[in-house]
């Protein structure tokens, strides 16, 4: 699973990402964390909550640093290629094309979930647009969590049976 922020940043994607983790951990399924290294004094690596983390890039927040993170998740991902078959991104439009990217290249699954609207018209003027909706059309699944959502999915010319509405639930 990937997600730009995770522990100790903390909301409702990583709330849910580490309930989807723990219960698919209990499935028999083994889940890795993939995320981004916002600061110097968070480890490398560590487990929390009985979950493997990792945390790629290099410290900051600027935009060199989220390219570092992307450059660090790619040679993750294609370091340990073997020991997955399915890469999720919990995130926006952006995330979902950098795991769909990497899921094409190692002939793996991708998913994404999309837990906000309005991504595609951020996108306008950015001079990776057609870079980013390019790989987001490939992912293999897409899970939105209102019906706006999937509306702004549809109107992406994705089809529709890549989309599942899978609104969150409240614990």
């Amino acid at each position: 699973m990937v997600i730009e922020r995770y522990l100790p940043i903390w909301g409702g994607a990583e709330n849910q990402l580490q309930q989807l983790a723990t219960r698919l951990t209990k499935a028999g399924c083994e889940v890795s964390i993939v995320t981004r290294r916002f600061s110097a004094d968070l480890p490398a690596e560590e487990s929390l909550a009985g979950l493997s983390v990792r945390r790629v890039g290099v410290p900051g927040s600027g935009w060199i640093s989220e390219v570092l993170f992307i450059a660090g998740l790619v040679m993750y991902a294609f370091r340990n290629a073997r020991s997955f078959d399915i890469i999720h991104s919990h995130g926006a439009l952006k995330m979902g094309a950098v795991v769909s990217f990497i899921a094409l290249a190692l002939r793996r699954k991708s998913i994404a979930k999309v837990a906000t609207a309005g991504h595609v018209a951020r996108l306008d003027g950015a001079w990776y647009r057609h870079f980013v909706l390019f790989f987001f059309r490939r992912v293999h699944a897409i899970i939105a969590i209102s019906s706006e959502i999937e509306e702004e999915m549809s109107q992406m010319a994705i089809d529709h049976c890549q989309i599942v509405r899978i609104p969150n639930g409240v614990d």
